[in-house]
């Protein structure tokens, strides 16, 4: 066994500042994914307007709904420090993802990756909800993810990286940092070794700090010369990247299956910069999304977000109402008018300017204005260069909003209402009889099902636990299961003692009933 003499710290000492997320947002979700337009679709979301026309503009409010998409591991990371020929955080970004592609986990859950990365300018400050990170030229650097006790689902951690250890050796280092980001934990020990001997070192010593690791073994009798600091995988983590990094290691099926099992019953609704909302009151203002936003919510607990970053592209139109309702037009860049594309690079520039959560930046909308209205540009010059628009006359379209009878937000198109998505067979409840098994001997065993919205065609698996992970021992067949409830009786081979479960695989949801050999 290979012998690391420097490896990844899940703690960071001291890193870059960091700035809160805002309520009900975090730097690192799992969850699927939906866009705003999808979310009108699905029937999940109901925007509202708080009263204003730009900066914290919008209330949200979701409902969870089943969706036929992938679990998502969505990091954002932004990468401080630049030094001469440092990597940027587009080849960062694309190093990790190459590292981590989409798997499935024992429950046929979907997992995929999406590492979203940028690069914070000399003496700015740190975007709102993202994890931070500075880069080091010093390859023989341990990398720092985090802090001891913070949670980087709900708060920005702050680490530093190496660079220059070669395309593979960074993309593992990386790759191992970014999954700290995600919640794993190291899977390795810190030991001296004379020899074949591996001694433990306490975690409390920091064996990239030469003078603690003597300090340690001297107090242990040990002959520091003759021998080297340095970290092993745990007993079951050879091939885990988070217990060595320093091969093709790779993520584990252990832990894809955590990623699935926290993220499958999570929707994160995602706005973002561009995205076009109209207004139910053909006389108030439509809005523009000026600043990411996302809200996560679950079987049985809806959200409310208050509110979200929007400005107004209709000048010459009243100011949103408080209570107002809005439909969801989708990316101004889908529009076929060459002014929306501008208005579109204009709302991203002005999400990466923005000074803190919810807050407006300063210049956006006078900027919006010199698109959306063809007005003379006043406070939002550098936008506007920094978006790359032409000074000329713009012809933007004002849209009617098709959906202002309905109460409902939903998506739209300029001239209707977009269909909305088709129902989603969802697998609510899931449970065997008997759940205790003779080993040795076929069992037969009536499962019952609950299906919810629309038929599904459902495959159903027998796994055993095998360490953390599970395995898949048997297929059993697959059956279209009708809305409602439905038994059925399944005949299981002999099997010896041990933990296994029955597994309801459908579209887009999978339940799980657990058994007990004995």
């Amino acid at each position: 066994m290979v012998l690391a003499s420097l490896f990844a710290a899940p703690i960071a000492a001291a890193g870059p500042s960091t700035a809160p997320c805002p309520p009900g947002q975090g730097p690192t979700t799992i969850s699927k994914r939906v866009s705003l337009s999808d979310a009108a679709k699905l029937g999940a979301v109901k925007l509202t307007s708080k009263g204003g026309y730009n900066g914290d503009a919008v209330a949200v409010d979701a409902t969870w709904k089943p969706a036929p998409v992938p679990v998502t591991v969505q990091i954002d990371i932004e990468f401080t420090g630049g030094f001469p020929g440092a990597p940027t955080a587009a080849e960062i970004e694309k190093s990790i993802e190459k590292n981590l592609p989409e798997g499935e986990a024992a429950d046929g859950t979907k997992v995929k990756f999406d590492i979203v990365a940028r690069e914070r300018a000399p003496g700015a400050s740190p975007s709102p909800c993202f994890h931070q990170t500075q880069l080091t030229s010093n390859s023989d650097f341990r990398g720092e993810a985090g802090e001891p006790d913070g949670n980087p689902m709900t708060q920005p951690q702050s680490g530093e990286w190496p660079t220059g250890r070669g395309p593979d050796g960074d993309r593992q280092i990386w790759t191992h940092e970014a999954l700290h980001l995600a919640g794993l934990e190291d899977q390795y020990v810190q030991v001296f070794r004379i020899g074949k001997k591996d001694i433990p070192i306490p975690d409390s010593v920091d064996i990239a700090d030469r003078a603690q690791v003597e300090a340690w073994a001297k107090s242990k009798g040990i002959d520091y010369s003759k021998g080297n600091a340095g970290t092993k995988p745990k007993p079951g983590h050879e091939n885990d990247i988070m217990g060595d990094v320093f091969g093709k290691q790779k993520l584990t099926k252990a832990d894809l299956n955590k990623f699935a099992l926290i993220g499958k019953n999570k929707l994160t609704i995602e706005a973002k910069p561009g995205d076009i909302l109209l207004n139910k009151d053909g006389s108030a203002q439509n809005l523009a999304v000026g600043a990411p936003f996302e809200l996560t919510v679950s079987p049985g607990k809806p959200g409310h977000a208050d509110g979200l970053v929007a400005y107004c592209i209709d000048l010459r139109h009243h100011v949103p109402s408080e209570g107002q309702g809005f439909d969801v037009l989708g990316p101004a860049a889908a529009q076929p008018e060459p002014a929306m594309k501008y208005l579109q690079r204009v709302l991203e520039v002005a999400a990466a300017l923005q000074p803190t959560a919810l807050a407006e930046t300063p210049g956006a909308q006078d900027a919006i204005w010199r698109i959306s209205d063809d007005t003379f540009l006043e406070d939002g010059a550098t936008i506007y260069a920094m978006a790359g628009v032409p000074d000329e006359t713009f012809n933007a379209p004002h849209y009617v909003n098709p959906n202002a009878a309905s109460p409902e937000t939903r998506a739209v198109s300029p001239t209707g209402v977009l269909p909305p998505a088709p129902p989603v067979p969802y697998i609510s409840e899931l449970s065997a009889k008997p759940t205790k098994l003779r080993a040795g001997k076929r069992a037969k065993v009536t499962l019952t099902i609950k299906l919810q919205a629309a038929r599904d065609k459902v495959s159903f698996e027998l796994q055993r636990r095998s360490g953390s992970s599970w395995r898949r021992v048997k297929n059993l067949g697959t059956r279209k299961v009708k809305p409602g409830k439905t038994t059925l009786k399944l005949t299981l081979p002999a099997q010896r003692p041990g933990l296994l479960r029955l597994v309801a695989i459908g579209d887009a949801s999978s339940a799980i009933a657990p058994l007990k050999v004995r």
